[in-house]
């Protein structure tokens, strides 16, 4: 009877140690399984971040590209797109004549030697 009980109670134990065993490997797969999905969420915000910086990459050109007209719009107090037409009429004005000029004096030359 005494071999027996104490039998029994090795037992027992056997299971006991048997259990944190696997409550830490629960608990450790459960860690990986965090690390994993905080990978995955980093990973995620990267992809975020390189865009949102494409896009400020754009905006930034774009600022310099109407920079000048956006300053005149708010200088006369005008509208952007009405702004932006008068400049493309002002540019045109001024640059076609330029150019009948020096196709002229280019034609009145004559062929060169």
């Amino acid at each position: 009877m005494g071999t027996a009980n104490l039998t029994a109670i090795k037992d027992r134990i056997a299971e006991f140690a048997v259990v944190p065993t696997d409550v830490a490997d629960i608990a450790h797969r459960g860690a990986w399984s965090l690390v994993a999905d905080r990978t995955r969420a980093a990973s995620a915000l990267a992809r975020v971040e390189i865009e949102s910086a494409g896009v400020a990459s754009a905006r930034a050109v774009r600022a310099a590209d109407f920079g000048p007209v956006e300053y005149l719009s708010k200088l006369v107090g005008i509208d952007t797109q009405t702004a932006m037409r008068w400049f493309t009429v002002l540019v045109a004005c001024l640059l076609d004549p330029a150019a009948v000029m020096l196709l002229v004096a280019a034609s009145a030359r004559g062929p060169s030697a």
